[in-house]
């Protein structure tokens, strides 16, 4: 697949197979905008070694979800656009939307921990950097204010 002719044989596939269309009903699932658009944004892999690492990050999950597992998501909703608020325009918060956020930040410790324990079951996700990342310092000021 390194090979440019190879690269654009595989996108003229992709597009003749729909990969836009098949794409958009997947982010229907996701859990929030911010996953949809990353979702409806992805391409085409052009390289062999990351198509073949994601593949084995789905299977764990497949896995897992074998297993009786599932990945601690109940209830989650996605706080990005709030904390990036305050980032951006000095955003003054409301009660609610603080306490989005804290339940958004504990859910994502939540899902650390998970991550955490379950090492053996998914090495690759349990290493991936950004995955649950908690904002410790905020969520302690969220607390505090709330």
């Amino acid at each position: 697949m390194n090979d440019p002719a190879s690269v654009e044989d595989f996108a003229h596939a992709a597009d003749k197979l729909e990969f836009g269309a098949v794409l958009a009903v997947v982010a229907g699932f996701a859990r929030s905008e911010r996953s949809k658009e990353t979702i409806r944004a992805s391409g085409i892999l052009d390289s062999p070694d990351e198509a073949e690492r994601r593949q084995d990050e789905i299977l764990e999950l497949v896995k897992l979800r074998e297993s009786g597992e599932n990945l601690p998501l109940s209830g989650w909703r996605d706080s990005y656009d709030l904390v990036d608020a305050i980032r951006a325009f000095g955003h003054v918060y409301s009660g609610e939307e603080l306490a989005l956020i804290a339940a958004a930040e504990a859910k994502a410790a939540e899902m650390k921990a998970f991550l955490a324990r379950r090492g053996d079951v998914l090495p690759l996700l349990s290493g991936a950097p950004g995955i649950a990342a908690v904002q410790s310092d905020f969520v302690e000021r969220v607390r505090r204010t709330i």
